[in-house]
């Protein structure tokens, strides 16, 4: 085997039947003229951006993020606002199973009790209904509240 230095950075290496040329790496692997036919680094669709990919690769290339690779451990946390959650059909609430996995549905499905002086009319909680527990309602200092009760003296206090 010969070892042969051409004076431009590269060398030729033969054994007798194979003959190779490679370059020392003093220039880069672009030799001193640059790259002869350079070639572009580009996206493949919008989920990445190139900047700086005209004649950057040896071959053309592009890059795209693979189909469902990014999963949840790549997303930061806070950044999923109201218009990133699918959209649900009219009158629909998102809930999660008792494994945690969440699904949309009817408003009207949902199992809701009032007792202890609330009472459920369709998908609304109001006031009025039978006591079956002491209770205590709290107001602040500009909140009133009044009772009635009805016996023999009819009587409502504030």
């Amino acid at each position: 085997m010969t070892v042969t230095d051409n004076g431009d950075g590269t060398s030729t290496i033969t054994d007798g039947t194979t003959t190779v040329i490679v370059s020392d790496g003093a220039e880069g692997p672009q030799g001193p003229a640059g790259v002869v036919d350079p070639k572009d680094l580009t996206a493949d669709d919008t989920t990445i951006v190139v900047t700086g990919g005209a004649g950057a690769t040896l071959i053309d290339a592009s890059l795209k993020v693979g189909t469902e690779s990014i999963t949840t451990t790549h997303i930061q946390n806070g950044t999923i606002a109201p218009e990133d959650i699918a959209n649900a059909g009219n009158d629909q609430v998102l809930v999660t199973s008792s494994t945690g996995v969440p699904t949309w549905v009817d408003q009207s499905s949902l199992e809701i009790e009032a007792d202890n002086g609330l009472t459920k009319t369709d998908n609304k909680i109001q006031l009025g209904g039978a006591l079956i527990k002491p209770t205590t309602i709290t107001t602040g200092a500009s909140k009133h509240f009044s009772s009635c009760w009805f016996s023999s003296a009819n009587r409502c206090r504030s």
